[in-house]
């Protein structure tokens, strides 16, 4: 089952997918002193982290990162798993490389990565 596209392309499902939503608004105070707010819209804020990707789907997802402009993800919905697709703009991206001696490879951890609806 996927879990998670970037573009189109699929990579290892994530460890979590975290939903919020950024309401845009326009806050003033009448002459009484009564606050009025015009509420403008609703933007999803999507938060995606792994525990560990391997270097195939970490290239794919920084390429896919360093394009200009927004990027599409398809991820599962909260409300009813169905899979999403959303024009978004890559936020905060964190990870940190670490060596599997075993494999002999390098692996990268923790990875995180912010999108923001357009």
């Amino acid at each position: 089952m996927i879990f998670f596209k970037i573009n189109g392309k699929e990579i290892s499902s994530p460890k979590e997918i975290e939903y919020s939503y950024e309401i845009l608004d326009k806050t003033e105070r009448t002459i009484s002193g009564i606050m009025v707010i015009d509420e403008i819209g609703k933007k999803k804020i999507i938060n995606v982290t792994w525990d560990y990707l391997k270097q195939k789907d970490m290239k794919i997802l920084k390429e896919e990162l360093m394009k200009n402009g927004f990027t599409t993800i398809s991820y599962r919905e909260s409300t009813n798993g169905d899979l999403t697709t959303l024009t978004t703009r890559a936020g905060d991206f964190s990870y940190s490389p670490t060596y599997d001696w075993v494999n002999d490879l390098i692996i990268w951890k923790n990875v995180s990565i912010t999108f923001e609806e357009r």
